[in-house]
């Protein structure tokens, strides 16, 4: 069998399939129903906002959401820049998230606030108390429990001075063309890596 002239990328993979199956329904999650061209559609300019914030090709991004379309927006428009995804299980204590948070260097977080009885704001400030202290509007995070951690965006209420709505980078986005972020995932091989996973059994 012959080989094909060359290897999709993860960028290719999504607008194709937004191309070939766009009414199609890529999830279904509590009423809430996602196409795959809606899909592609918010994920490329989630990516563009990712760019405009400074999130590029191997950023660290670490994903702490239930697997609802806003997970799946992100993981998109994450993968379709070339940054290195770090999904984390929404069960995690404060302790085995800040030692993910600290092992993979993540360097920007998207979370929700809330999964279940689960409230995760609070889950974060028990990992690093110093976010406490972090202003509103002062600018990137830097704390000695996460060297590597500079921003975190959240989903739902954010009542928190260190943490940034994820919809604020929808703005940004749009003032991002098109066109930078067809370069961008020009940019993205086959051969670069997708993600981390910190795996563990159902009684770890």
């Amino acid at each position: 069998m012959p080989f094909p002239d060359f290897t999709p990328s993860t960028p290719d993979f999504i607008r194709t399939l937004a191309l070939r199956y766009p009414d199609n329904e890529l999830i279904v999650y509590e009423g809430q129903r996602l196409t795959y061209r809606e899909a592609n559609d918010r994920s490329a300019l989630l990516a563009r906002g990712m760019l405009a914030a400074g999130i590029t090709k191997g950023t660290r991004v670490g994903l702490l959401m239930p697997n609802d379309p806003d997970f799946v927006v992100t993981w998109l428009a994450a993968a379709r820049i070339g940054a290195l995804l770090v999904p984390i299980n929404t069960f995690c204590k404060p302790g085995g998230l800040a030692f993910i948070l600290l092992h993979a260097d993540i360097e920007v977080l998207f979370t929700c606030d809330a999964f279940l009885n689960n409230d995760y704001l609070e889950r974060l400030e028990a990992c690093c108390p110093a976010l406490q202290s972090h202003n509103a509007g002062g600018g990137p995070l830097f704390t000695q429990a996460f060297p590597y951690l500079r921003q975190i965006f959240v989903t739902g209420k954010n009542n928190r001075p260190w943490g940034e709505a994820m919809a604020a980078l929808e703005e940004p986005g749009h003032a991002i063309d098109e066109a930078l972020l067809l370069a961008t995932e020009r940019c993205v091989v086959p051969a670069d890596p997708l993600m981390i996973i910190y795996s563990s059994g159902s009684t770890a």
